[in-house]
């Protein structure tokens, strides 16, 4: 029971101050031995164990990550040559986390995906769709290629930009700690991507990149990857059936359900090879953020281009 006086609440709230300072102190000191426990033991290499329990490893002022899955792979080495220290994996991986991203800043995602969509071609339309928010391309279907930053408005504000550009670093540091390197830049193409259900698709697709069901390597495809990363922006079960990501490792296969704000990062090469199931209904919004060892290739920051400048000075952005 804290008094009515000045003394008493200044004194209750110096209490606080200390004991939140303490609880700050074994919060860091817990963080620091589970992560040395994951990096020495769950990713050691010759050991594959897989982590379902929720660990509670990161404590800052608005991060709070989950670890719901590790998983060691041995790397494929043809895929990672040249070897580039602090940057190519000496150990290869799968790693599913929540928390990186909070539900609200992935709603903010999709929202902007959707707006970019939009701009390439209105509504409604057949097929998967990708855009790329760094470099500005957009396509739906086999049909349309735009620059999306062509329009007389501003199609994101400066919070959603600096929101875009906030999470895609967070991203980076955790490939950096799962992977246990200190080089990484960012990867072309960087894509918002949007699946559709039965209802929506189109028959006699000619594309081969809209049939994402298909089993694939991301190395083939994007040969500059090194390491590839996802952000859900929807939930399974609520924003659309099918759509699970599934790993297939020689006959056995293993499946994530999408999340709202759930991260899954991935060495690139054929150690992970995957493919989404098909969405059967509704719709399937992600982010995929990849990074990669080629510094010709790759982007140290994002959305710091003369034409991103110039977007936040346009007039205020289109409204739905």
């Amino acid at each position: 029971r804290v008094g009515s006086s000045i003394e008493e609440k200044r004194r209750a709230h110096a209490w606080h101050l200390a004991h939140e300072r303490e609880f700050h102190h074994v919060a860091r000191s817990a963080t620091t031995s589970i992560t040395a426990f994951l990096q020495h033991s769950a990713l050691r290499p010759g050991r594959q164990p897989t982590f379902h329990t929720r660990l509670f490893t990161h404590v800052n002022a608005n991060i709070c990550t989950h670890i719901l899955q590790v998983t060691n792979r041995t790397c494929v080495s043809k895929w990672y040559n040249p070897w580039v220290p602090q940057c190519s994996p000496a150990r290869c991986a799968r790693s599913v986390r929540d928390g990186v991203v909070s539900a609200d800043e992935a709603r903010v995602l999709r929202s902007m995906a959707e707006r970019a969509m939009a701009r390439v071609a209105p509504p409604p339309i057949a097929g998967p769709s990708i855009v790329d928010i760094h470099a500005g391309f957009g396509r739906i279907g086999n049909r349309v290629h735009r620059n999306i930053y062509d329009g007389k408005n501003a199609l994101f504000d400066a919070s959603e930009m600096d929101l875009f550009r906030n999470v895609t670093e967070r991203v980076q540091l955790q490939v950096k700690e799962i992977f246990g390197v200190s080089e990484v830049s960012f990867a072309a193409p960087m894509l918002f991507s949007r699946m559709r259900g039965e209802a929506y698709r189109k028959e006699g697709t000619d594309h081969m990149n809209d049939e994402y069901w298909h089993m694939h390597v991301d190395k083939i495809a994007y040969p500059d990857y090194e390491y590839t990363s996802l952000v859900y922006l929807t939930d399974h079960g609520v924003d659309f059936t099918g759509g699970r990501f599934e790993f297939r490792d020689g006959q056995a296969s293993s499946f994530l359900e999408p999340k709202t704000g759930r991260l899954l990062v991935f060495s690139s090469g054929s150690e992970n090879s995957h493919r989404v199931e098909k969405v059967e209904t509704g719709t399937r919004y992600a982010l995929t953020i990849a990074f990669t060892c080629k510094k010709d290739k790759g982007s140290a920051a994002l959305l710091d281009t003369k034409r991103h400048l110039a977007e936040l000075r346009k007039p205020a952005r289109e409204t739905k």
